[in-house]
């Protein structure tokens, strides 16, 4: 329905280890297990081809899957991305394990200096972040109490004007 009302940039934080406190070992597996239902199969496959939608992963994703031996749901977020990448007409950004903005930001800024010789910019540290530009980001969609979480550098990406009173 957002897709099909003008919405450019949809920002949905799914996981954190925060979720996981006080669960036993089975809850978090399941939850884990549960994640390719956002990448692939019926539903999906039809927003993302009929919106033209690029998907994108952010977080600690690929560590803690590794670690929790869940390759086949890290494999399922890298097909996703790929066969998405060329998607123009939208975006949607899934946040998996993406709690530690600070690690996050000094990892990608000594990586980034490794690599270019230079600081990185704020647009650098998104992209980098995130895969491709996010900005604007035009709708934040979290669950529970209104609140801004799991959604690192989104005070540097430009929040999208409505275009038209609601």
């Amino acid at each position: 329905m957002l897709f099909r009302h003008g919405v450019h940039t949809v920002m949905i934080p799914v996981l954190n280890q925060t979720l996981f406190d006080g669960r036993s070992t089975d809850y978090a597996r399941m939850m884990c297990r549960a994640l390719p239902n956002i990448t692939s199969g019926g539903v999906m496959d039809d927003l993302y081809t009929n919106y033209v939608v690029r998907v994108g992963f952010y977080g600690a994703y690929e560590n803690t899957l590794l670690s929790s031996g869940d390759d086949d749901v890290l494999d399922s977020f890298v097909q996703t991305m790929h066969v998405t990448r060329k998607n123009d007409q939208r975006q949607i950004l899934w946040g998996v394990f993406a709690e530690n903005e600070v690690s996050a930001a000094i990892d990608l800024s000594i990586k980034f200096y490794e690599k270019h010789h230079r600081n990185p910019s704020e647009a650098d540290l998104i992209v980098n972040y995130y895969g491709f530009d996010v900005s604007p980001v035009d709708i934040y969609i979290t669950s529970g109490k209104p609140r801004l979480f799991d959604a690192p550098f989104l005070s540097l990406i430009h929040i999208s004007e409505p275009t038209r009173p609601y």
